[in-house]
């Protein structure tokens, strides 16, 4: 995935378990902590006190994934 799909992380989340790369959750932070990893945002990716509490709640859907609610941290 790339900044010209950024949809494609999530997508990529719930192949890599579908597929039985990785279960979900390792899946998820392989394109959570793992991107934020790689550009410098280590206060990101990754639930963690004092990091930014971004979450998205979705659900595996053909062809993507369906986004149910995203829940955004203020600001500091």
């Amino acid at each position: 995935a790339s900044d010209y799909l950024p949809s494609g992380l999530l997508a990529a989340a719930f192949l890599l378990a579908a597929d039985g790369v990785a279960a979900l959750p390792a899946a998820a932070g392989l394109v959570t902590a793992g991107a934020a990893e790689a550009v410098g945002l280590g206060d990101r990716g990754r639930l963690t006190p004092g990091g930014r509490a971004d979450l998205v709640l979705a659900e595996p859907g053909h062809p993507w994934p369906v986004v149910r609610t995203v829940l955004r941290a203020e600001a500091a």
